[in-house]
């Protein structure tokens, strides 16, 4: 019988009402912008239901269009149409149909496309522990009328009633607190701003600043287990608690082979084998395995050892916990001594234990010091030597970050090969002077600050299987956002292109930097070249398959393509 291992906790699912603007207002396109409002909603949901299809695909969906030519919804509210009566889990057909989405002549009314939500939440999310996601997406220009007949206080009321409900207004325009500006917003945006500032389960959100996020695909954290271990060191002994703070990513699943629903064909049934484990010695004789001793191989020889000897063999008398050794100086803890495949952070237990704690953590970072600690995982296992790195920084909690240390015997040290050093204050100068055009600083894009950087490979995986999926016979081009991301900032660009000549006359013997060219024909020259060169090899297969048979053909003749 089969032994199923039960999981002791199951992924929540979570129920996503997407809600987009599709009326006169929809297509409204901003100075600053290039496009339209619901081309820049179509984006946004597109992209987040590709998201939940590779990472969650356990979520549901459903989609409310709003300024519709059409009423389709249960309480026949105008102008709102709903996608279908339950959720459903997200797949091609419904991406392709957000992006079939088209502006329609006719008013829209964002509180009529809520209430439609909530009565689709209400009709088919049974479980009350579910959680609930509802995004709107509308530029809030509808007739101050339809809006301002709308009790505010009733749509709290509404809203309460959903404990598990999450609400995201996604809009043009910043709805900040600024009186000079108030008297210009619509009766709908003071009415988005109203239920975002009164109601906690309601947010806004700029559809420019949400579009960019959703570019690249997160996988969400999950939170495992909290590691509990004692803390000794001499005679104190401190609870505290672990949690990973740093570990690997995870790889992209390999492909599988899949037939088409069309071309599937049932396999012939196999013939079912008997399959039956024996032993044999040297001269191939069978032996029973009653006779059988275990043993070691060392070389030619086998080394017998008796059930007693194993229990004796194993590995205990270590405790859980970890134990603080001594105490170094940060600087000596170099690079390249960290080692460990995660990183963690260690904090206080309880509240009896966080005086101690956190007294421990201060006094370490007034003399800057580090700890060497000897850990345990857990009772009988082997120890592992690591740091603690004291974290004392303004506006998040107070801890100990740990990393794994190799043991002596694992380093190998490597002696340098020393460089006389024959740069002068000019040199010197010129380097400083590169160092700092080249440096990231907080004025540049988000995403170039340290641990922020998105995973460029995995995206373009996805955006790939995505436009796979959509459209199997078109050629599919790398998106903008991506070759943007792999260029380096123009800001950067100019501080290094300032200094080059002077790198140059400093550095003579160091080669030329070689500039890229900003002439706009140099691609075109370069494709005209290629396409050149294919011709040449085209004209070439073309003499050899209709030459004769018998010609033979050496290697130096394709030296020239």
């Amino acid at each position: 019988m089969k032994r199923v291992r039960s999981k002791c906790r199951l992924k929540s699912k979570s129920y996503i009402v997407l809600v987009s603007n599709v009326g006169r207002s929809s297509l409204e396109i901003i100075s600053e912008d290039n496009e339209s409002f619901l081309d820049k909603a179509k984006y946004t949901m597109k992209m987040l239901m590709k998201k939940k299809i590779f990472l969650e695909p356990n979520n549901e969906f459903g989609i409310v269009t709003m300024g519709e030519d059409v009423t389709k919804n249960p309480g026949q509210l105008p102008n709102v149409k709903l996608y279908q009566e339950n959720f459903r889990v997200p797949d091609w057909e419904m991406i392709n149909y957000i992006d079939s989405l088209q502006s329609k002549p006719y008013d829209c009314n964002w509180i009529d496309a809520l209430f439609v939500s909530l009565d689709l939440i209400e009709r088919n999310v049974t479980d009350p522990d579910a959680k609930c996601i509802l995004i709107i997406f509308n530029n809030f220009k509808e007739n101050d009328e339809s809006i301002e007949s709308n009790d505010i206080k009733e749509i709290e009321k509404q809203l309460l009633e959903f404990e598990q409900l999450h609400v995201i207004l996604v809009g043009d325009n910043p709805l900040n607190d600024n009186d000079d500006c108030e008297d210009q917003k619509s009766a709908s945006e003071k009415m988005a701003k109203a239920l975002a500032s009164q109601c906690a389960s309601v947010q806004y959100e700029e559809i420019n600043f949400m579009k960019e996020n959703i570019g690249f695909f997160i996988p969400t954290q999950n939170h495992p287990a909290t590691y509990k271990f004692p803390l000794e060191w001499d005679e104190i002994v401190m609870s505290c608690a672990s949690y990973i703070k740093i570990t690997e990513s995870k790889k992209l699943e390999t492909w599988q082979m899949h037939a088409l629903v069309e071309n599937f064909t049932e396999e012939p049934k196999k013939e079912c084998l008997h399959k039956e484990v024996t032993t044999s010695d040297k001269t191939r004789n069978q032996v029973e395995s009653d006779e059988l001793v275990n043993a070691y191989k060392f070389g030619q020889k086998y080394i017998p050892v008796s059930d007693e000897d194993e229990i004796q063999m194993v590995f205990k008398g270590t405790e859980k916990g970890m134990k603080i050794y001594g105490f170094a100086p940060q600087k000596d803890i170099k690079l390249e001594y960290w080692t460990g495949i995660g990183t963690r952070i260690i904090v206080p237990e309880t509240k009896d234990d966080a005086k101690a704690f956190y007294s421990f953590v201060t006094a370490m970072v007034k003399n800057n010091y580090v700890a060497i600690v000897r850990k345990v995982y857990d009772k009988g296992n082997a120890p592992r030597m690591g740091v603690l790195f004291p974290k004392i920084e303004p506006g998040s909690i107070w801890c100990l970050v740990h990393l794994e240390l190799p043991f002596g015997h694992d380093t190998r040290v490597i002696e340098p090969n020393y460089v006389k050093n024959e740069a002068n204050s000019e040199k010197i100068k010129a380097m400083d002077q590169f160092i700092d055009s080249m440096t990231i600083t907080e004025q540049e894009p988000t995403y170039l600050r340290e641990g922020i950087f998105p995973n460029v490979h995995k995206q373009y995986h996805w955006n790939t299987v995505a436009a796979r999926a959509l459209n199997a016979d078109d050629a599919f081009l790398m998106d903008e956002y991506i070759k943007k991301i792999l260029e380096p900032p123009i800001t950067l660009k100019n501080q290094f292109l300032e200094i080059v000549d002077s790198m140059e006359s400093v550095f003579p013997n160091c080669g030329k930097i070689e500039k890229k060219s900003d002439n706009p024909n140099q691609a075109e020259d370069e494709e005209t070249e290629v396409q050149q060169q294919q011709q040449k090899v085209d004209v070439m297969k073309e003499e050899v398959l209709f030459s004769d048979a018998n010609t033979e053909l050496k290697p130096e003749d394709f030296d020239e393509f």
